[in-house]
């Protein structure tokens, strides 16, 4: 009986908190999940601030040695792909924001490598709320709010946030969602403005500079406003309008110039270089379907998921292969139960802002699907699991659509039903998102045990050289490396391969600073490998006493 007793207690607590909660505003409630969701995205990435540079970070460290001014790091890295010298390639990719942000983010934080690590949590925690902001604007439903707590969740996005390289994806994402946000304004609420067209125009503009598939998007967007105003018989023939589709061929128009200055081929190589892409676009088919299936087991069955830490996190779903069939089939005849109780409202979509909405969000989630397949088939079935933070454009795009069908009642469920499959929904979306929660701090704190002696050795160092680089002719070189193995073997090989002779990725690092020849300091490893540091001219007075 006092069991009973307390657990009605605690009934009635929760049911108060609850009624308390739902008697809010939205924009309280909106703030009220925003800062949960904030917070737990912290507890679930916080290990990872205590991680060091991985794969093609340490290739931009190196390449970018010599440069210690902020102009120096745009000016001569913001085409990284077609200057890089170590581990070369991807020269079809034209990226400058990226890396201007890189530049920049090196230029303020120099070795300290937990303020990098912070600086994509921010940049996620941004993008967070203009996707709870969107959804919101689109349907004010508990739905929008679980739909973003799902996305920010998503334990396939663990790359895109942890690994330094490619936060500017996130940027990218910010860029494309708030122009996005805007045209769905501009359109569904006929907010109609030059002021709106110029933002729109803003947001593609460095979307596309940021990432190349903003020309799909912002293509798609253009097409989307140009449609509206043929329908409401404008002609539109005012610059202001055009600005929007302006990004476009201004990107194309400065990405061949860039290739042209960097590459031998010129416009004969250009048009080359991207035909042979766009050619096997026809050749792609099943693997965008084996993308699109990779994408959302891997979301919906985040214990499925199995991650190895090399240079890069690579997701393997392929060992819990019998699980899964057990589970899809599961869920395969649940949802058909639920089909069964449910409608499809068809003529919603008859409605031509419905229609278009649904189509554009549609073809742009097709887009990014077709995209990684091509890549696939570029560069063999692995790249999709060692790109799999890519399906964070996928499930942005499907959840609008999502929230958009509820909005419009696509899906009518019959009276009966309602209150038992909005249950079902629910309890199967909380699920999803506590194993996602907690695959990322599982992912986390892998991460950061791995890492953990490197990150402590380069926090050690570089205190070190806070105290002491403003001092006359500071320098300092490592008289061994201790017990330590190369932190990243596949860095070891890419060195290797160019015949440099770095013994260790603390060379790299802090190579700015090294003076082999006449060091004023000298840095080495115990057996335990903890820190000594000593001045040079104390280190000859040992030795020469030690005669």
């Amino acid at each position: 009986m006092e069991i009973i007793e307390r657990l009605s207690g605690f009934k009635n607590h929760f049911s108060f908190i609850y009624d308390k909660f739902v008697s809010l505003s939205t924009t309280h409630k909106t703030i009220i999940i925003y800062l949960l969701i904030s917070a737990i995205t912290i507890f679930a990435y916080y290990p990872t601030f205590f991680t060091t540079f991985r794969a093609d970070q340490w290739c931009y460290w190196a390449d970018t040695n010599n440069c210690n001014s902020w102009f120096d790091l745009v000016t001569k890295f913001y085409s990284y792909n077609r200057v890089r010298v170590y581990n070369s390639g991807d020269v079809f990719l034209f990226r400058p924001i990226l890396f201007i942000l890189l530049g920049t983010e090196k230029f303020f934080f120099g070795y300290h490598q937990i303020y990098w690590q912070i600086t994509g949590v921010v940049l996620y925690l941004v993008f967070a709320w203009i996707l709870l902001v969107f959804l919101l604007k689109i349907d004010k439903s508990i739905l929008s709010f679980m739909l973003c707590t799902f996305f920010v969740f998503l334990s396939t996005n663990f790359e895109m946030v942890t690994w330094q390289h490619i936060n500017g994806y996130i940027l990218f994402m910010i860029f494309m969602a708030s122009s996005l946000y805007l045209s769905y304004r501009y359109v569904q609420e006929k907010l109609r403005s030059k002021s709106v067209i110029l933002a729109i125009f803003l947001f593609n503009l460095l979307a596309i500079f940021t990432h190349e598939l903003g020309v799909i998007f912002s293509f798609l967007i253009f097409i989307y406003l140009l449609i509206d105003n043929i329908k409401r018989n404008k002609s539109s023939k005012s610059f202001s309008f055009y600005l929007v589709s302006i990004p476009i061929p201004l990107y194309i128009l400065v990405n061949f110039l860039d290739f042209n200055y960097y590459s031998a081929g010129g416009a004969k190589g250009f048009i080359s270089l991207y035909s042979g892409y766009i050619y096997k676009i026809f050749e792609c088919t099943v693997s965008l379907l084996y993308t699109i299936s990779l994408w959302i087991c891997a979301a919906i069955l985040p214990f499925t998921q199995r991650s190895h830490i090399g240079s890069r996190f690579v997701f393997d779903i392929h060992h819990h292969f019998e699980i899964i069939f057990v589970v899809v089939i599961i869920l395969s005849l649940i949802l058909l139960l639920i089909i069964k109780k449910i409608k499809f409202n068809l003529p919603a979509l008859k409605n031509y802002n419905h229609l278009s909405f649904v189509c554009l969000n549609v073809i742009m989630l097709l887009s990014v699907a077709l995209i990684i397949a091509l890549r696939m088939i570029v560069n063999g079935p692995s790249y999709v699991n060692i790109s799999i933070y890519y399906s964070y454009m996928f499930w942005f795009f499907a959840i609008v659509t999502i929230c958009y069908l509820k909005k419009i009642n696509f899906l009518e469920i019959k009276s009966n039903y309602k209150k038992i499959i909005n249950r079902i929904i629910f309890l199967a979306l909380s699920l999803i998102i506590i194993l996602n929660i907690i695959n990322l701090h599982l992912f986390s704190s892998r991460l950061s045990r791995h890492y953990k002696q490197y990150y402590d050795q380069y926090y050690t160092i570089g205190k070190i050289i806070d105290r002491h680089k403003n001092s006359e002719d500071f320098s300092f070189s490592f008289l061994n490396y201790g017990n330590n193995p190369e932190i990243n073997q596949w860095l070891n090989n890419v060195k290797r391969k160019m015949g440099k002779n770095e013994k260790y990725s603390l060379s790299l690092l802090f190579n700015q600073y090294i003076n082999d020849k006449n060091p004023k300091y000298y840095i080495s490893f115990d057996e335990n490998n903890h820190i000594n540091f000593v001045r040079a001219d104390a280190k000859q007075k040992k030795a020469n006493a030690s005669k």
